[in-house]
């Protein structure tokens, strides 16, 4: 029979393991719940109705835009006013809100974009598992609006962290910061006022004067069949990137620019390779979250330029570049190397 000198260490055994149990299913809770949190705020920057100005910290620059989005009968439609400097309006629609495209508004150069674009392909909790963490933070409150704070974090050293508020609400992404080391916020977005639903007049999305650029809503066209006629491809790649577009870029008399898109879902990078006589000199550069690097590389006996831009960490930066190779014959395997 059991004394009673080995009941306690056996107690104290069981729930020990009853809390490590307890405390996984908390964890597997909270990240089912950011999860569902980060969909729905996928599905509401295209779904929603609203109007508000957005204030971009990029670089220690900052800059403003008003977003009139409305949905009306299954369609979108928008309007992007930018507040500062040159004046500019933008104007998209209509566009079906059910339409999905493989990367889809991750390239546009918008205020806009730096807060929507970069969750719209891949906040899917299964893409995102495996690369991120999820964790629900205390409460915020954004633009007078009381928000839900997900800290997303990276699980190798590829990616940065993120810090995102969504309206409690109506589900919208009212803030995102893009956090480096130590979480130092190296770039952030937000709503410094905002109306959603019914309280958006239509009217908004009309044009006001002559500085007007009509847009689709598809931004860049995404040509991922045309991907293997480019002459050179990546030899690495951080896991779980995938191609997002692929575009080539002539002007007349002048070297002939190939660049391929890639994304996880939250982060996004590029790749430009040109055809130069000699070696480009080496240049990094870093604003905000977005890293540039741009080295020469040797593809076929021939010297190229290969720069690589997005959001992700120097030293990541520059192992992609490294890694820029001749493409392969046609039928054998494509890209390899991911780690």
């Amino acid at each position: 029979m059991m004394n009673r000198r080995m009941l306690f260490p056996l107690a104290f055994v069981w729930l020990l393991l009853a809390s490590c149990s307890a405390l996984a299913g908390a964890e597997a809770d909270e990240f089912a719940k950011a999860t569902a949190l980060m969909q729905g705020m996928t599905a509401s920057f295209r779904e929603q109705t609203y109007d508000g100005v957005l204030v971009l910290n990029r670089g220690g620059e900052m800059r403003s835009v008003r977003i009139v989005h409305v949905v009306k009968d299954g369609q979108e439609y928008e309007r992007l006013v930018y507040l500062d400097g040159k004046p500019l309006q933008v104007v998209r629609g209509a566009h079906d809100i059910d339409c999905v495209h493989v990367g889809q508004r991750l390239l546009l150069d918008s205020a806009a974009g730096h807060l929507f674009g970069h969750y719209s392909a891949g906040s899917q909790g299964t893409q995102l598992h495996g690369y991120y963490q999820l964790e629900l933070l205390a409460p915020g409150r954004v633009a007078g609006r009381p928000s839900s704070v997900v800290l997303v974090r990276p699980t190798d050293e590829h990616r940065y962290s993120y810090r995102l508020h969504l309206d409690r609400a109506s589900g919208l992404l009212l803030k995102s910061e893009v956090l480096g080391a130590g979480e130092t916020v190296l770039e952030s977005a937000q709503f410094s006022q905002i109306m959603v639903g019914d309280a958006v007049d239509p009217q908004a999305l009309e044009p006001v004067g002559d500085d007007v650029v009509f847009e689709d809503f598809h931004g860049v066209p995404v040509h991922l069949s045309k991907a293997r006629a480019t002459t050179w491809r990546l030899g690495w790649k951080p896991a779980g990137f995938m191609p997002a577009a692929h575009q080539r870029h002539a002007v007349e008399d002048q070297p002939q620019v190939s660049s391929q898109h890639f994304t996880d879902g939250l982060a996004l990078f590029s790749v430009f390779v040109e055809a130069t006589s000699k070696p480009v000199s080496v240049f990094q550069s870093r604003n905000g979250s977005t890293q540039a690097y741009v080295a020469p590389r040797k593809l076929g006996g021939t010297w190229a330029s290969v720069s690589v831009v997005g959001e992700v960490p120097l030293a990541t930066a520059v192992r992609i570049a490294e890694g820029v190779e001749p493409a392969i014959e046609q039928g054998a395997s494509t890209q390899a190397g991911q780690q």
